[in-house]
């Protein structure tokens, strides 16, 4: 059975400095999910365009 989000008890308390860096590292890794996203969409517009530019970008991307 995994583990529940909660309020309860049973679990030990962890270094608050800890779980925020932890937090904010989710968010951080949201955001460029995001950028990630839109820098592929903008790509995908340039797939029939085979120049060495696009590819030499879109490794950048990788």
């Amino acid at each position: 059975e995994g583990v529940k989000l909660g309020l309860e008890d049973d679990y030990p308390i962890v270094d608050s400095k800890r779980f925020h860096f932890r937090i904010k590292m989710l968010i951080y890794f949201i955001n460029i999910k995001l950028q990630i996203f839109y820098v592929i969409g903008i790509l995908s517009e340039f797939m029939h365009n085979k120049r060495i530019t696009n590819l030499y970008i879109s490794n950048q991307v990788l």
